[in-house]
């Protein structure tokens, strides 16, 4: 049964990130095809069909191919979406169900077994956090006679800005937030599973050392709460705006449930290991 569940996280989690990056790419298509010169040449284009009485139509093949590529650019992130219920009902009804279960067997302590199924669960919403798109920004500005002119469109995942900071050379800070909001999160996902899943009780106080160490140095926490700021900052702004994207909800989960379950394993101490 827990295979199954497993298997079927990683299934929708890789429908997530296949539909939120597909429509994050048709965004960005879209959003080249309003740019200064895209505008201008689509004016041009406009004055043609009204010089030759519309026998010209490479304005309005072009408004249709734009409008075809946000639409199909907003079914895709609504069925990324829907995709994203489903994980989120599945999580909630397994987990739900397994802690009843518990319950009504009057267990005195949550199970290990409940704690290694949400440390598996953060780590596959940590996958999907850093890979998936967390925000979308856009700049623009009203021109007269070109009308709204993109200025600038950026569609980012975790993933996809520490390799921009690579790419441009600012090796240091890429390589700072690579160490504390992906590799450190990591390891401290695996110390917390190797911990769930030990029967040596000195192995589990080691792990919990390790958990204690690597907390305070992961800035996971820090990172969401970065961009939240950063999205309503942007929101008030006249010509710009920022849209969250799923993997920052992703990653957000991932936080939640990493604290849960560190938060189990240093006042258990593991115990109650192996139930379920």
């Amino acid at each position: 049964m827990r295979a199954v569940f497993y298997l079927l996280l990683v299934i929708l989690a890789a429908g997530i990130v296949k539909y939120s990056v597909e429509s994050a790419q048709l965004s960005d298509e879209a959003a080249h095809r309003l740019d200064l010169a895209s505008s201008t040449e689509l004016v041009w284009k406009s004055v043609l069909e009204k010089l030759s009485f519309n026998l010209y139509q490479g304005a309005q093949d072009e408004r249709l191919d734009l409008s075809a590529f946000y639409v199909e650019a907003e079914r895709k992130q609504m069925r990324a979406e829907h995709i994203a219920w489903v994980f989120l009902l599945i999580v909630a009804g397994y987990l739900g169900g397994k802690y009843a279960l518990l319950r009504r067997m009057r267990a005195a302590k949550m199970s290990s077994a409940i704690a290694t199924d949400c440390i598996v669960v953060a780590f596959i919403a940590f996958m999907v956090g850093i890979v998936a798109p967390v925000m979308a920004l856009r700049a623009y500005t009203e021109l007269p006679v070109l009308g709204t002119v993109i200025l600038k469109y950026e569609s980012k995942s975790v993933v996809t800005a520490l390799s921009t900071l690579f790419d441009s050379g600012n090796w240091f800070i890429g390589c700072l937030i690579a160490l504390f909001s992906v590799l450190l999160p990591v390891a401290k996902t695996a110390v917390s599973l190797m911990s769930l899943q030990s029967r040596k009780p000195r192995w589990s106080l080691r792990a919990t050392r390790v958990i204690k160490a690597i907390g305070k140095w992961s800035m996971a926490d820090v990172f969401v709460i970065a961009i939240f700021l950063a999205y309503f900052a942007l929101d008030d702004d006249r010509f710009s705006d920022a849209t969250i994207g799923l993997g920052l909800y992703f990653f957000a989960a991932y936080c939640l449930l990493a604290q849960f379950t560190t938060l189990y394993l240093l006042t258990d101490g593991g115990d109650g290991k192996g139930a379920g």
